[in-house]
């Protein structure tokens, strides 16, 4: 809102510099709203900004990661992923790479500036003609269908992309708890 973001002292080149900067950029999309509330579109352009950097820390481009989830049964709806709720719900490493790989497609295809629509309009069939689940197919037809992955990059996904969302996972004092009762 300040045009600021915190980061903590790392290595250089800093792991989420580009990312958070992407945040700062796209808070200027429009005036009146400077976080999307489709939070699949607003970290997903984040991670689209920094395609370099998030395919060189999952070893994959974020493409190539949802062949890989789609083929493991584990790619995240992409539906949910644009609310709020079903974004933070879903295994981060997931829905970041799927975010940013389908609004990766949407810039690549349709341009910044309907995207820049959809930042303030929050509607995808007003903004591309096309309802949400129309584009979705269209991304999977255009940009994932003809990747093919080798089994060395299938064994890297699955331990990559198997653990579950960090809210999923039970409460070690709890079962702690439960395993003395």
């Amino acid at each position: 809102l300040n045009d600021e973001f915190h980061i903590n002292a790392s290595r250089y080149p800093h792991p989420v510099l580009r990312h958070e900067m992407a945040h700062i950029f796209a808070a200027h999309f429009s005036r009146w709203l400077p976080i999307c509330p489709l939070i699949g579109v607003h970290e997903g352009i984040a991670v689209a900004a920094e395609w370099r950097g998030e395919s060189m820390r999952l070893g994959m481009t974020p493409d190539e990661a949802c062949v890989a989830m789609d083929s493991l049964g584990i790619l995240p709806d992409l539906r949910r992923t644009m609310t709020w709720s079903g974004f933070w719900s879903q295994a981060s490493r997931r829905v970041y790479a799927a975010a940013g790989s389908f609004i990766h497609y949407l810039v690549e295809r349709y341009g910044m500036e309907r995207f820049r629509a959809l930042w303030s309009q929050r509607d995808f069939a007003a903004v591309y003609g096309r309802e949400l689940e129309v584009l979705l197919a269209q991304w999977r037809r255009e940009k994932l269908t003809p990747i093919q992955l080798s089994a060395a990059q299938m064994r890297h996904a699955e331990r990559l992309f198997r653990p579950p969302a960090i809210f999923s996972v039970p409460c070690a004092h709890e079962q702690a708890r439960l395993s003395v009762a």
